[in-house]
């Protein structure tokens, strides 16, 4: 469906799937929380492992991990992964947000946002980018693509520059390792300008 791009659809039959705040709270079209599925073709365990069972588990519901939002028509949409949004000054910033911005730059060929942890804010966001051949990127050109297109809290306070991103065998961005290599590099930074 073409005006349903971004859409992962609706539920499958046999499946139920919900929207829940933090509190357990169903929520209604267009508000973001956890995606919560269950139904008699889910699984019922992890192979071996009861404690990762229990957590991942609330009753009958399958707690996916994974945050998004209803349209009004009820298809779903994916926003972010729970364990990568990013509180700042208590406000949820959802990375693939800001990454969806940055992938109309012609500048850059790959680039991720996270967390670093901040004594003030509890989390600031901080772009990591990964430079096209020969070209130039600095803090100044996250500005010119995100200033006036975002709430001024979710701009990140800081752009690092790398050669290439951590991802696994699946092509998928390791955003552990890169919240530590963040923390260092900043880190390492912060220790030059003492």
């Amino acid at each position: 469906m073409q005006r349903k791009i971004g859409s992962c659809g609706k539920p499958a039959t046999h499946c139920e799937v919900c929207i829940v705040h933090e509190q357990d709270t169903a929520l209604s079209p267009g508000s973001r929380g956890e995606v919560r599925v269950r139904g008699p073709s889910l699984m019922r365990e992890y192979w071996n492992d009861p404690q990762q069972t229990r957590q991942a588990f609330d009753g009958e519901w399958f707690r996916t991990g994974d945050i998004a939002h209803w349209d009004d028509e009820g298809f779903l949409y994916i926003d972010d992964r729970k364990k990568d949004v990013i509180i700042s000054g208590g406000e949820n910033i959802y990375p693939a947000e800001i990454e969806n911005l940055f992938d109309e730059s012609p500048l850059l060929s790959e680039f991720a946002m996270v967390g670093l942890s901040d004594e003030q804010w509890g989390e600031v966001p901080v772009a990591v980018v990964v430079p096209k051949a020969g070209a130039q990127f600095d803090q100044t050109n996250t500005r010119e693509i995100l200033e006036g297109r975002l709430a001024r809290f979710k701009l990140p306070k800081h752009t690092l520059v790398t050669h290439r991103l951590p991802r696994n065998a699946m092509g998928k961005v390791l955003k552990h390792e890169l919240r530590e290599y963040v923390a260092t590099t900043l880190e390492v930074t912060a220790a030059k300008h003492r």
